[in-house]
């Protein structure tokens, strides 16, 4: 049975909210002065803490904007096509995990199943057979809902761009454009950051997302919980290689709950490969193999379903063919070319994400003639 719309959104809900704090003029959340404004969301139902002092159900990101960052990133909305697509420049603190404090020094230092196939899901790969050019690219196959790209610049982190799905902001109504004279769109345009679905920084390093209905994610005590999306914000922050990433994933209970858990594909500029899945309740790693340039992530727990019967999921199929056909190598133009053959239905949005240079290229829905190639902010 296929999840409502309303239960897809809520399995997102931990990372949608900013820390809480009066209205203030001229924006709200936002001071005169420029002084740094918080703004947030009511926790989730059932936080906790256990007995270790970890938490199961994530609280929203924290995020903190002057008042002079968030009206210079929301002056730089702009819609990009009628999907509608829009894009905004954001400047502000990264966002962190409320309970959380400083990063810890060696934080510091990295910063200098079955067989049955979801109607709903993504499609991912990554082709690294060319040192000089790899790249991922990415399906997004959901609900016809506004999509944003958020090239962030925060002050304390590294710069990224990143794709998400405004309907967990409050706007599913893909045929009506932002308003961005309303105050209530303008807060939660602030918020923009907080859910990246998938992303490249300037390290390239990437990091995305995909459904998977089996998964079951184990806590424990001794850690703070984080959003199953909002894991991939703090990754893009913080972290310059595939197993910086690996580190700050484990680090954290993530919380799936109200949907369909998720798994991960990352990937790095220096050809490191990995998908991050929980198999039998246990957070586990499945690196690329060294003499295979490439890696595949679809909507099946690869812990759960050996290699010889994964050629029955026919995106991994068509996608792992042409890897393999061409040794890891591929341009962007054929990489969304191979993004355009796997498509469903229902896909949102088609990206190839340049780890060299940290450029993406984006076209919506059916569109393949109209790609967007959006740099890296800096």
């Amino acid at each position: 049975m296929l999840m409502s719309v309303l239960s897809r959104r809520e399995v997102l809900q931990a990372g949608v909210g900013v820390a809480a704090g009066a209205a203030l003029t001229p924006l709200a959340g936002c001071s005169e002065s420029g002084s740094p404004a918080e703004t947030a969301q009511p926790s989730a139902p059932g936080s906790g803490t256990p007995k270790g002092g970890g938490t199961t159900t994530a609280e929203p990101l924290r995020i903190v904007q002057t008042g002079a960052e968030q009206q210079r990133s929301l002056a730089s909305v702009v819609r990009i096509d009628e999907h509608p697509t829009y894009q905004i420049d954001w400047w502000g603190s990264s966002p962190t995990v409320e309970g959380e404090g400083e990063l810890n020094a060696a934080a510091r230092a990295e910063w200098a199943v079955t067989a049955s196939l979801p109607p709903f899901g993504c499609t991912l790969f990554a082709a690294l057979g060319d040192p000089d050019r790899p790249i991922v690219a990415r399906n997004f196959d959901w609900d016809p809902h506004p999509a944003m790209v958020v090239r962030a610049r925060p002050s304390n982190g590294f710069a990224s761009t990143a794709v998400t799905d405004l309907a967990y902001y409050g706007f599913d109504d893909i045929r009506r454009p932002l308003d961005l004279d309303d105050a209530g769109v303008r807060e939660s345009m602030s918020r923009a950051p907080s859910l990246a679905f998938d992303g490249v920084n300037e390290h390239g390093l990437f990091i995305g997302l995909a459904a998977d209905e089996g998964a079951r994610a184990a806590y424990s005590d001794d850690l703070l919980a984080v959003g199953g999306v909002s894991v991939q914000r703090l990754v893009l922050d913080r972290c310059r290689t595939v197993e910086s990433a690996k580190a700050v994933v484990a680090a954290y209970n993530l919380d799936f709950a109200g949907g369909p858990p998720l798994h991960y594909l990352i990937a790095d500029r220096a050809g490191a490969a990995t998908i991050v899945e929980f198999v039998g309740g246990r957070l586990t790693f499945h690196d690329r193999p060294e003499q295979q340039p490439w890696l595949v992530l679809e909507n099946f727990n690869y812990g759960a379903v050996p290699e010889p019967q994964r050629s029955a999921y026919p995106r991994w199929n068509g996608c792992t063919e042409r890897l393999a056909d061409s040794d890891g190598r591929m341009t962007v133009g054929a990489a969304l070319e191979t993004l355009y053959d796997v498509r469903q239905d229902h896909t949102q949005w088609s990206v190839v994400y340049d780890l060299a240079n940290g450029d993406a290229h984006l076209f919506t829905g059916q569109a393949r003639e109209r790609v967007h190639r959006i740099p890296l902010a800096r």
